[in-house]
């Protein structure tokens, strides 16, 4: 690439993927468009929209020069990610799911400046969750910047750092090497352990908001189903795996996964799906010794649990379950 065709990218590439949204894509793309900076793309990624989605896209990039539109065959929001990744031209980029918004004409242009810290890799904004509802709330931030990779873990299981990647700015190169895991269910979790590795730090910010959007129907809304659930818990064990890979986050870890692992084990129960499960490496393996000084601090619930799957292993857990649903 010559200097002038470098000259000529955008600093900042927003994804926003689009899957059968008619009813709120205007919204979000009217809401990034009124960002303060002109030096940005939009790369809005259809990801075979079976309602009016596309001919809402065309319409706006027809608006917009910053628009590209793509379109392409049902992949699921990974991969609408990744396509949009592949083609991003900009210096830093960032994630908005296409029935969300941003709130604030400013988040952008107060963001980036922080990267003239070069070794800032990751900035976050605040968040309204259950954004256009009765129970919309924020959580409080503190203002911090982490840096060791055992802190942002710590930060992340402690939600000072949001799971999700759509309330963050990344320096571009940070997706050099990394990609969504395609058809996974809690897609972001199970790439937090990349995002880890790769980046120098990430700070936490007070700037806001993204409204982020409860809606029936969506992804993170939609009534368990046991491949769903084997999908979310496959996502999470990567996640908690890799942060109890740090000694004194273990506790935190034994506690936060032992609900995705005891649900997984009930639903393949009820789903006679109990042989798959546990044949599964979605359990941790710990001696007695590790369990009493791991789990110390846990609720009675929590320790029960993580005995029967960790210690005496999931077959174990799977009789116990039987035995004693309800009363754990």
């Amino acid at each position: 690439m010559s200097p002038k065709e470098e000259n000529n990218l955008p600093i900042l590439s927003v994804i926003v993927p689009v899957y059968n949204v008619e009813e709120y894509v205007a919204e979000c793309l009217d809401s990034i468009i009124a960002q303060d900076i002109e030096d940005m793309e939009i790369i809005v990624v259809d990801d075979g929209s079976t309602d009016n989605s596309l001919s809402i896209l065309e319409h706006y990039a027809g608006k917009d020069g910053r628009i590209r539109v793509f379109h392409k065959n049902n992949g699921g929001l990974s991969d609408a990610r990744n396509y949009g990744l592949d083609r991003m031209r900009g210096k830093f980029v960032t994630f908005v799911d296409s029935d969300d918004v941003l709130i604030g004409n400013d988040i952008y242009s107060r963001l980036l400046p922080l990267f003239d810290d070069e070794n800032l890799d990751v900035a976050q904004y605040k968040v309204i969750h259950e954004w256009h509802s009765d129970h919309s709330y924020i959580n409080d931030v503190t203002v911090h910047t982490y840096s060791d990779k055992e802190e942002i873990m710590s930060a992340y299981l402690n939600q000072w750092i949001h799971v999700s990647f759509c309330d963050k700015i990344f320096r571009a190169s940070v997706f050099e090497s990394i990609r969504f895991p395609k058809g996974a269910i809690s897609e972001d979790i199970a790439t937090i352990p990349q995002l880890v590795k790769r980046i120098n730090s990430i700070m936490v910010t007070d700037i806001g908001f993204y409204g982020y959007r409860y809606r029936e129907g969506s992804i993170t809304t939609s009534k368990p189903q046991y491949s769903k659930v084997l999908s979310a818990t496959e996502s999470n064990y990567r996640y908690y795996s890799y942060a109890y890979s740090f000694p004194a986050l273990r506790n935190l870890c034994i506690a936060q996964y032992c609900p995705f692992a005891w649900n997984l084990i009930s639903l393949g129960r009820t789903d006679n799906k109990a042989n798959e499960v546990i044949k599964k490496d979605l359990f941790f393996k710990i001696n007695i010794s590790q369990y009493f000084k791991y789990s110390k601090g846990s609720t009675r619930s929590i320790r029960y649990k993580a005995f029967f799957m960790f210690v005496c292993g999931p077959k174990v857990a799977l009789l116990a379950q039987r035995l004693i649903t309800g009363r754990i």
